[in-house]
């Protein structure tokens, strides 16, 4: 939740210990649920610095816990502080 992290290279190289840094592309549904894409919306666009003791909450600093790649499910995006 402090935006600290470790590295483990004891694990096999298999597509569920790899880690994945890129560009997600979502849709959202605004004419069918329009507070809850407001309140998405809220917590995209927050500025990321690492050396902020104190962050906004946002998405910049949660993690995806697992994707999976039949359906494209995508689990997680816990916001720290939230």
């Amino acid at each position: 939740s402090d935006g600290t992290f470790y590295i483990r290279d004891d694990l096999p190289d298999i597509p569920e210990n790899r880690v994945f840094t890129g560009r997600l592309t979502l849709a959202l549904f605004g004419t069918i649920a329009p507070r809850h894409v407001e309140q998405f919306l809220r917590y995209i666009d927050v500025p990321y610095n690492p050396a902020d003791d104190s962050p906004l909450p946002s998405y910049a600093r949660s993690t995806f816990t697992r994707l999976d790649q039949g359906t494209g499910l995508l689990s997680g995006g816990n916001i720290a502080g939230l």
